[in-house]
């Protein structure tokens, strides 16, 4: 090695620096880790180096050659720049490495836990913050710009349920080839009681457009039972929030329906549903049609009973119905 090479010595912040990135590149791939965990609580209560990807190493790298090399120049010291070139190849080579790993770890979809609460442990406020999963698409952490997302409201059968254990779940009706090529971000809170409140889907969404990358102008509202019923109840309140919803086997309350006046819906029922009748969807479409909406539909699944989740999420029409709507171009409501 050259002599001028071996006389390089690195600062302190340089050497943090370089500890620091590879510590969040290991703990990027460790996964529901109680060490991360208490970390990220440790460090900051916002920082969870789980979510940290490549473009956050890239970030770094540009942030510390600006701000290191403009302090040594500004101090005369340009032979210390050697080291400074240094430091930016190693951040490089871990920023490429990081970037390689979360493309092969991510071919497939993963889903995280958002805890609010310990496990077990169940608030009394009807306006608290839920407990939610949130599964990603393939590729997430790789190339692309923002993702469309689906928020899942479950039915009665999942209330006071933990998180984990939620057995109502989009993705889960989804085929293994679907599931390839499934570009949504799909969250699912769990409610510790019967009925689903705006203000709480409201929260987990100002968070999640921020830390899943997810475009404000795609956000698609559905639920299944009491969650059909909840996408409906959730729009009326926040008509400006979805850029449509999808009900299944749910209902809402007519005298509400010009509040969705310009929600494009879709609502699917079964018309042998012996739990919420067939009546429940069919009325408000009704009432939605009648106010003049141009994009309210209901599908009618004929001899169907309650159970129709999976077929409904297992139609790709669905899916290509949703990604034609955009918040942007309705919702223009006062």
């Amino acid at each position: 090695m050259n002599q001028k090479w071996r006389r390089i010595r690195f600062s302190s912040p340089e050497l943090l620096l370089i500890v620091g990135l590879l510590l969040l590149n290991v703990g990027c791939f460790l996964g529901k880790s109680e060490i991360v965990d208490a970390w990220c609580r440790f460090i900051v209560h916002s920082l969870d180096v789980r979510y940290w990807t490549w473009k956050s190493d890239a970030a770094v790298l540009v942030i510390v050659a600006v701000f290191v090399g403009w302090s040594r120049f500004k101090h005369g010291k340009f032979k210390q720049c050697r080291g400074l070139i240094l430091v930016c190849v190693i951040l490089g080579i871990v920023t490429g490495v990081h970037f390689g790993l979360n493309m092969l770890w991510n071919r497939t979809g993963k889903t995280f836990i958002e805890r609010q609460y310990p496990k077990g442990e169940r608030p009394k406020g009807d306006y608290l913050p839920l407990d939610y999963k949130v599964h990603v698409p393939p590729g997430f952490w790789g190339l692309g710009g923002r993702r469309p997302l689906i928020v899942f409201l479950h039915g009665a059968g999942n209330v006071n349920m933990d998180v984990e254990d939620l057995t109502e779940d989009l993705v889960n009706c989804l085929t293994p080839e679907m599931k390839k090529d499934f570009p949504f971000v799909v969250i699912s809170p769990a409610s510790w009681k019967h009925g689903w409140k705006a203000p709480q889907i409201l929260q987990i969404l100002d968070e999640a457009t921020v830390r899943w990358n997810v475009d404000p102008n795609r956000i698609y509202l559905t639920g299944l039972s009491m969650g059909g019923f909840g996408a409906f109840h959730v729009a009326c309140d926040s008509p400006k929030t979805f850029a449509a919803i999808v009900p299944v086997c749910g209902g809402g309350d007519p005298s509400k329906a010009e509040r969705l006046k310009t929600v494009p819906t879709w609502a699917f029922h079964g018309d042998a549903d012996d739990v919420v009748p067939y009546e429940c969807s069919a009325n408000m479409i009704d009432a939605m049609l009648e106010l003049g909406h141009n994009d309210a539909r209901l599908t009618n699944m004929h001899g169907a009973g309650h159970g129709i989740a999976a077929d409904v999420y297992r139609k790709p029409e669905l899916y290509q119905w949703m990604l034609t709507h955009r918040k942007s171009s309705h919702n223009m409501l006062p």
